[in-house]
């Protein structure tokens, strides 16, 4: 039986938290695997101070509306030429080297995808978002991640200061997010019987499918039922937050396979990826 702590500290401008949590028996119920979202709650937020401060992030998301607001028009724009024009334009930086320019891409797709599907409805962050920041800077402060128990050593420390190199930061966020979506994703699967989940999800429409039927496939009756039923698995007071991780869970895996930027995993130019993904187990 493994014994520790999940420690999460954020003194950062408008997003200040601290949590912690004593763990018993590696992350053995829920509880404590919910522990692990609270260390990704306003990360989207936090990429978007941080994108906003290295590109114009405004024209980017004008250009994304121009096509019209409904959640299939905005996906069609976001994989239009016309868009990826306005991408490679506002991501036209002499200081950036090939791939440092694509990686911002990735990160900007990964960030107006998310924002797409909370806007309609579908969060697929484990933790709860926090609204964008739109402050157009990022505030000076620290972030402080630590896992200390047998089964996973983890320290994730960093300082922003005026003079910090804003991309630094971003790759900051994308590596911090792939580390704890890795290790809650293996955890969840251990503490909640997924199977009917699991067996639901393959009758997905597929990669050839519109962006609408698969979100009406996710809105289904029969998913919210499987959902809520794995839910009663866990004490009262933890369903709520239990249906939002399954749900977020459920949509990732289905999007992920229309080729929709939903998950930090995908911004696969970021530097040292394969040593942040390492194996997934």
């Amino acid at each position: 039986m493994s014994e520790g702590y999940v420690d999460f500290k954020v003194a950062m401008g408008k997003w200040k938290t601290a949590f912690h949590h004593d763990v018993k028996g590696d992350l053995s119920t829920f509880p404590d695997t919910l522990s692990i979202t609270h260390a990704v709650e306003g990360v989207d937020a936090l990429l978007a101070e941080a994108l906003q401060t290295i590109l114009d992030l405004g024209k980017i998301e004008r250009a994304l509306h121009e096509g019209g607001a409904t959640l299939a028009n905005q996906f069609a724009t976001l994989s239009s030429r016309k868009f990826g024009k306005t991408l490679n334009e506002v991501c036209d930086n002499s200081e950036w080297q090939a791939k440092e320019k694509k990686m911002i891409q990735e990160m900007i797709r990964l960030f107006l995808t998310r924002k797409i599907l909370r806007e309609g409805g579908w969060d697929v962050n484990y933790g709860r978002s926090t609204s964008d920041f739109s402050t157009g800077k990022v505030s000076e402060g620290n972030i402080q991640f630590i896992a200390n128990y047998d089964a996973w050593k983890c320290i994730k420390k960093f300082s922003v200061t005026p003079e910090m190199n804003r991309r630094t930061l971003a790759e900051f966020i994308i590596s911090y997010s792939i580390t704890l979506d890795l290790r809650f994703e293996t955890y969840l699967s251990r503490v909640l019987k997924l199977v009917e989940l699991e067996k639901y999800l393959t009758q997905n429409p597929g990669k050839s499918a519109s962006v609408e039927e698969l979100v009406a496939f996710l809105s289904g009756k029969e998913l919210s039922t499987i959902i809520q039923k794995i839910s009663t698995q866990v004490a009262p007071q933890y369903q709520s937050a239990c249906v939002h991780t399954l749900r977020a869970y459920a949509a990732r895996k289905v999007l992920k396979e229309k080729g929709l930027f939903v998950e930090a995993i995908q911004v696969k130019s970021l530097p040292g990826w394969k040593r942040v993904v390492g194996k997934r187990k």
